[in-house]
């Protein structure tokens, strides 16, 4: 009977400081988890809103928070690696081919991510409901025109120049015609410059 009721007490002694203690830690571990599905939709939102611009800064900045983000959830991670695997082995020789598989990895890491977000978007939905204007490819097209055109220029040792004319003041080459004649006579000893010693008005006489 006393060992009954001592365990009786302990139970009701470590429910009333537990309950608590426990409640508050419940609501930290709810507060980190709802902190952290913040972040990865937002990383989810970004990709989304930037997948037809994978050329964006946008774009690259939420490919490259993923494993920060989502590093937990293996599926992900799977299609992030298999994405990027992809991406740093580029070749330029079959670049229709590596588009399309490029394309269908992609897809597949924004599934993975819209899964574990509780997201249920279709392939079709995630490939083809994008609206990217034509405004917008041909502003990034002349974009791209004009830096490549400057790359060029700038990479030139020299920049050919050609002077097809100079307007000049005729009386002013006149001018310095003559100026120049007058010194090439002075300096050959053929003038002697004149020098005046008559005062000029308002000087005063010396003492």
């Amino acid at each position: 009977m006393d060992w009954t009721v001592k365990v009786t007490d302990l139970a009701i002694v470590f429910a009333t400081f537990a309950g608590p203690i426990a409640a508050v830690q419940l609501q930290k571990f709810l507060d980190r988890r709802g902190e952290r599905e913040r972040r990865q939709v937002g990383t989810y939102r970004a990709l989304m809103a930037s997948r037809a611009n994978a050329s964006s800064q946008q774009y690259v900045e939420a490919l490259n928070a993923v494993p920060l983000e989502f590093h937990k959830v293996q599926p992900v991670m799977n299609a992030y690696r298999d994405f990027l695997s992809h991406l740093n082995t580029r070749d330029d020789d079959h670049v229709e081919a590596w588009n399309r598989t490029r394309q269908t990895r992609f897809i597949d890491l924004l599934q993975a991510m819209g899964k574990s977000l509780r997201y249920t978007f279709r392939e079709a939905e995630l490939q083809d409901h994008i609206y990217f204007p034509t405004w917008q490819v041909n502003l990034q097209n002349d974009q791209e025109i004009v830096r490549k055109g400057m790359v060029a220029l700038m990479s030139k040792a020299s920049i050919p120049m050609e002077v097809t004319g100079i307007a000049i003041n005729p009386d002013v080459q006149k001018n310095q015609i003559a100026l120049q004649g007058l010194l090439i006579e002075w300096l050959e000893g053929n003038r002697t410059p004149k020098v005046s010693t008559e005062p000029t008005p308002g000087d005063k006489p010396a003492a």
